[in-house]
């Protein structure tokens, strides 16, 4: 027996359940197909559990400094398998709300893999979907949102034994004795900064001229710095990385140098591709960029009754990017008016200590695109608060010279990830440079930078 919906919904991650609610919102009688968990990989392997074990890793470094600040404590030990229950706990505690919520939003919820059956079977108006090749579903629309996965190296294929993704990071009943990372984006510097934190030692080999290479080179920097001063070593624009013999050892060129490195485990960091290899895209006409699904700014594929949001879309791999895109199809679904987004829009964060946050254009974009601007940086040295906290950074403001407008914001230092929000809200306004200058923030906080360096942007700096 045939079921038919107007939404079916591939994948239960976040663009995946948050595409379900929505959908119930409006009314349309929608199924989610997932074939784990819903919540998905940042939920379960992703952004969740690695921000507790970031948390943990904090709090063990800030009890062991804790006699700076006139607090005495017996030596800090660090008991793992209290951090992974924590993680644990976390994860269980927004499982069980993720799916409360498709419960409460009446889903029909099918555990299992999709696939689309040939285009001879899709019409215009429906297509038909099979789950785990037993069961038939039709739907008016699709939403695709199957995520993404941890991209193997050829040469040093995952084995959960020496060679390990992420998802096996998370996973770990035990820290290492030491990490090699292979790549220096932000899932690389964040185990970098953690395992650091947890005095495990730790080398970063980037094949990019400089770590974070989609960031703002001034963001690229001071983290590098600030993971050299944990400890970690950090080798960029290298070449030929290979592992050695089957052991966890790393071979590679350096300055036409061949250098070897040799730590207990291997993690490799190189991003993360698109989940999209088994739905039988092809067969129904949905174009795709390698595995990377080709949407307009409706999230419609070529296929106009399927759409696709989240890692399996092109732009950063982001939760809350998964989420609005999910969030923009199911509306068009429904025939409200919906506009794009600009990607560069997307807040940007990276929760090591200290954090790093983006949201606009870098600098170094600007200077492709031969646009031009203006930069002024506060250093957080000349904020109270930043003194208080005892971290160093800036907020790094990018804007026109002639309209003023803001272009992007880029900051570094302790809670900048809660702070980026100012510069999200400000480009989706479009906010000048004066109008930034003029808010009222509280004092004494890191949030005052943001607002100073637009008083440096109008020529009328206060604390510097």
């Amino acid at each position: 027996m045939i079921k038919s919906y107007d939404l079916i919904i591939l994948g239960g991650g976040i663009a995946g359940y948050t595409a379900a609610i929505r959908a119930s919102q409006l009314g349309l009688r929608a199924a989610l197909i997932e074939k784990d968990r819903v919540g998905g990989t940042c939920l379960h392997k992703g952004c969740i559990p690695t921000k507790a074990f970031l948390k943990s890793a904090e709090v063990f470094q800030q009890v062991k400094n804790a006699g700076h600040f006139g607090v005495q404590t017996a030596a800090a030990a660090l008991q793992f398998s209290k951090v992974r229950e924590r993680k644990d706990e976390i994860v269980q505690k927004l499982y069980q709300g993720v799916q409360s919520l498709v419960k409460q939003a009446k889903v029909d919820s099918f555990t299992g893999t999709a696939t689309f059956v040939s285009n001879e079977s899709t019409t215009e108006h429906h297509t038909v979907i099979k789950v785990n090749d037993d069961q038939t579903l039709e739907g008016k629309h699709i939403v695709i949102a199957t995520g993404s996965r941890s991209r193997e190296l050829s040469t040093m294929p995952f084995n959960n034994d020496l060679v390990l993704s992420s998802d096996n990071m998370v996973e770990l009943r035990e820290l290492p004795q030491s990490v090699t990372i292979v790549g220096g984006g932000v899932i690389g510097v964040e185990w970098a900064a953690m395992l650091a934190d947890f005095d495990i030692p730790v080398t970063i080999i980037e094949p990019m001229d400089r770590l974070l290479p989609a960031e703002d080179e001034s963001i690229s920097k001071a983290m590098q710095t600030s993971l050299e001063a944990k400890g970690v070593t950090c080798w960029t624009s290298v070449k030929d990385i290979e592992r050695s013999n089957d052991s966890a050892a790393i071979r590679f060129i350096h300055n036409e140098e061949e250098r070897l490195v040799e730590n207990e485990k291997i993690l490799v960091a190189i991003g993360r591709e698109a989940h999209t290899s088994d739905l039988n895209l092809d067969a129904i006409g949905v174009e795709r960029d390698g595995n990377v699904i080709l949407i307009n700014d409706q999230q419609q594929t070529t296929v106009p009754n399927i759409y696709a949001a989240g890692d399996c879309t092109s732009g950063p791999q982001l939760a809350h990017k998964a989420a609005w895109q999910a969030k923009t199809a199911v509306e068009h679904i429904a025939g409200l008016q919906v506009e794009g987004y600009a990607l560069s829009d997307i807040p940007r964060c990276i929760y090591t200590t200290p954090q790093a946050a983006s949201v606009g254009l870098t600098q170094q974009q600007l200077e492709r695109k031969q646009r031009p601007f203006e930069a002024k940086t506060y250093p957080l040295q000349f904020n109270g608060k930043a003194l208080i906290e005892e971290t160093t950074g800036f907020a790094k403001l990018l804007y026109d010279p002639e309209t003023n407008d803001l272009l992007g914001l880029h900051l570094f230092g302790d809670h900048v990830t809660e702070m980026i929000g100012i510069g999200a809200m400000s480009l989706y306004v479009n906010a000048s440079t004066e109008e930034l200058a003029e808010v009222i923030l509280p004092h004494p906080t890191l949030s005052e930078t943001i607002n100073e360096a637009a008083k440096m942007a109008i020529g009328s700096p206060l604390h510097i």
